[in-house]
């Protein structure tokens, strides 16, 4: 080579790294050495605060859920603590897991406990019956950990106590819950959601662990806006619905269902981070619950909602339910289909609609109505819709199994749509739901490669130990199950509901005054009123002093036309409760029809004198009042019951037909006008607005009222003479 070429060579420039790539090779150093770090600090045993706290919760104690006993054969176990057992079963595993065991813990709320039967129906109960049957090369130990009421952060709880058990397996059905607690969430709400998801990905690595525990050391202690930002939760659950009267007690909080579904889902990768962290496997179980035969517990307006567009809603729903008794299906749906128009947010709406569109056979319609009476249920104790989602998206996400529950009932149940077929309430699946989730827990299993089904185990054999399981099961112990689920839901106001499991239960418990009263009462509504009337009868047999058969009976009688037969059994009721008012209520009502006005009256002044907010009461004094002659009393009555009652058509209506016989056309006019706005059908009512038009000399107005008294009685007299007809 030329000098001249070798010393161009010598002083040529050296080459610079382009920006982009200087930029990679940083981020990979940098990834690479927090990668090393990360090894090195979960060699050392530094944990990720996901396994150790929850940054939406606290709890101010926390109870053991098992304490380590010596049995009778001298061997340590551990058993579930005494002061645990009004919210979990009885368990019993051993302290030290000997070899060969694989060891299966199942959370959740109720539906993992096994409500309304007991342990051994659960799935975890078909669990322990089918796996040793299917797989006799291990020991099979399978705890039953449901609690009931227990929502998802109590579910992850309770997990870091259970990893220090030496679990295998951990399968999760939760979701259900979520709202049972009364949560503020404090700051948590004013945090950005994009800030809440980084910091809850973070929270799974040591690194971030390792920083914030350095920066809390330093930090002053909680202050009140940190307690704001993490509620803190009494150790055991106190659900909203145990310390009220009920549903009442719920409101709409649609910010509040937003932070609820983010929490559900921190709780989930919270309870995979606690299970890998064990060494564990886990599954999860999406929540299903009953659509089509369960209404929603508590619906609620829009806020924004005025008084005259609620009472023109209520006259369309008063209209649909009349089509859809009538089988006018169609209009049923257009009726209800105006009334959403108005306010889409009323729960019982979209629960109304979606019957509707069952009976037209318009099955997908009627599903996605069913899910959206769920999501709006100002109650929400069944999963919200979004819940199946979020626990498909984060199994797949973290790459863990999950059993569709939900896609299990919909392709067996009628419609596609869960209901009374599958399950016991509202969320709860009758014995066979549960045993079916268990086999399709066996096959998860069998994918991760821990059950290994010996070839004899086969359809036949499920069957075997299907049957020999059910023997064993004690059939008064499930009848009194499903008799204390039918009281529970008749407190909610679910009637319908529950007057399929008292039927259910009187069978398994003959001789049982509480499940004779309860049949009879299902039997009754069930328009089976000779069924109902035995029913009560059996119950007066157990104990004739028994006031609620007594008073039921009365009453059926009364319904059935046996006047004298049901005064004989409302007096023994009276007299047995003289300071309650109902029975003399129900005595009066049976006087009056008997034409016993005297008698009546006393017994509706009683009724008053012990409840003197009584609508009905006071309505029925003013009858009796006007019967006599006496206009003032009966218009005093009837003003006092609207009062009370401003939704009663019948009253405004009979106010109306007096306030026109005192001379007061305007008053007459407005009650009546009422009256027909909240029962369109109700002819007497049109026939006062028509008589009212006729003495003020509006004979065109009084001629269309007479119009509508034909569309809904043709045949009416006063009507047809009034139009020449």
């Amino acid at each position: 080579m030329p000098a001249t070429d070798r010393g161009t060579a010598a002083i040529a420039p050296r080459r610079q790294l382009a920006w982009w790539k200087k930029l990679v090779f940083s981020l990979v150093a940098t990834v690479g050495f927090f990668l090393i770090l990360e090894a090195v600090l979960a060699v050392v045993g530094t944990r990720p605060l996901l396994y150790d706290e929850d940054p939406y919760v606290g709890f101010s104690n926390v109870v053991p859920l098992f304490v380590e006993r010596t049995d009778e054969g001298g061997n340590r176990v551990m058993e579930t603590a005494d002061n645990r057992l009004h919210l979990f079963n009885r368990q019993q595993f051993p302290a030290r897991k000997s070899p060969g065991t694989y060891r299966i813990f199942c959370l959740g709320g109720s539906t993992t406990y096994g409500h309304p039967y007991v342990d051994s129906t659960s799935f975890a109960g078909w669990l322990r019956e089918f796996l040793p049957a299917a797989d006799g090369s291990r020991r099979w130990e399978v705890v039953n950990a449901g609690g009931i009421s227990y929502a998802s952060y109590r579910v992850a709880l309770l997990m870091e106590e259970l990893v220090r058990y030496e679990p295998d397996l951990f399968i999760v059905y939760c979701g259900q819950n979520e709202f049972l607690e009364a949560r503020t969430y404090g700051a948590m709400l004013a945090t950005p959601t994009p800030i809440r998801d980084v910091h809850s990905r973070l929270a799974g690595t040591r690194v971030f662990s390792v920083l914030q525990r350095l920066l809390r050391r330093d930090a002053a202690p909680e202050d009140a806006a940190s307690r704001e930002a993490r509620d803190m939760l009494p150790g055991e659950v106190v659900a909203i619905l145990d310390r009220s009267v009920g549903p009442e007690s719920y409101h709409r909080a649609d910010l509040k269902i937003d932070q609820v579904l983010e929490h559900y889902r921190y709780s989930l990768q919270r309870m995979i981070a606690l299970a890998r962290g064990a060494g564990a496997d886990i599954v999860f179980v999406t929540p299903a619950s009953n659509l089509r035969d369960f209404e929603p517990f508590k619906s609620e307006h829009r806020e924004d909602l005025d008084l005259v567009s609620r009472d023109l809603w209520l006259g369309l729903l008063h209209q649909s339910g009349e089509a859809f008794d009538e089988g006018r299906f169609d209009d049923t749906l257009s009726l209800l289909d105006q009334a959403s128009a108005i306010d889409d947010r009323h729960a019982r709406l979209h629960f109304l609609r979606g019957r509707v569109l069952v009976r037209l056979g318009r099955d997908a319609e009627a599903k996605t109505a069913f899910e959206r009476a769920v999501d709006e249920d100002v109650c929400p104790l069944r999963a919200l819709t979004p819940m199946r989602g979020i626990v498909m998206q984060v199994a797949a996400e973290q790459r863990v199994p999950c059993v569709d529950f939900v896609a299990m009932m919909e392709q067996r149940s009628e419609h596609g749509i869960p209901g009374a077929d599958w399950f016991l309430d509202h969320v709860h699946p009758t014995i066979e739901g549960y045993r079916l989730l268990a086999l399709e827990l066996m096959n998860e299993i069998e994918t991760l490669g821990d059950l290994h089904p010996d070839p004899s185990w086969d359809a036949a054999a499920v069957d075997r130990v299907t049957r020999q399981h059910q023997a064993r099961l004690d059939s008064r112990s499930h009848a009194n199950a499903l008799r204390n689920l039918a009281k529970t839901l008749r407190w909610a106001g679910k009637f319908e509901e529950s007057s399929r499991l008292s039927i259910m239960a009187v069978q398994g418990l003959p001789g049982d005054l509480e499940a004779h009263m309860m049949a009879g009462d299902a039997f009754w509504q069930q328009g089976q009123l000779e069924a109902a009337e035995g029913e009560y009868l059996l119950a007066i047999n157990v104990d004739p002093n028994a006031l609620w058969p007594l008073l039921q009976l009365g009453s059926l009688l009364l319904e059935q036309g046996e006047t004298k037969a049901a005064v004989n059994y409302l007096e023994r009721a009276a007299k047995l409760a003289e300071d309650r008012a109902d029975p003399h209520f129900r005595l009066a009502n049976a006087l009056y029809l008997l034409g016993d006005l005297d008698g009546a009256r006393d017994q509706y002044l009683e009724t008053l004198r012990l409840v003197p907010d009584w609508p009905d009461a006071h309505k029925n004094l003013a009858l009796i009042a006007n019967a006599r002659g006496e206009m003032r009393t009966a218009i005093s009555h009837f003003e006092r019951a609207l009062k009370l009652d401003p939704q009663d058509a019948a009253c405004h209506c009979e106010l109306g037909w007096l306030y026109s016989a005192r001379g007061d056309s305007a008053s007459a006019r407005d009650e009546l006008s009422l009256a027909v706005l909240l029962d369109p059908r109700l002819v007497r009512a049109w026939i006062g607005l028509a008589r009212v038009e006729q003495s003020v000399g509006n004979q065109a107005q009084a001629a269309e009222m007479f119009q509508r008294v034909l569309d809904y009685d043709p045949e009416n007299e006063e009507a047809l003479a009034n139009l020449g007809q």
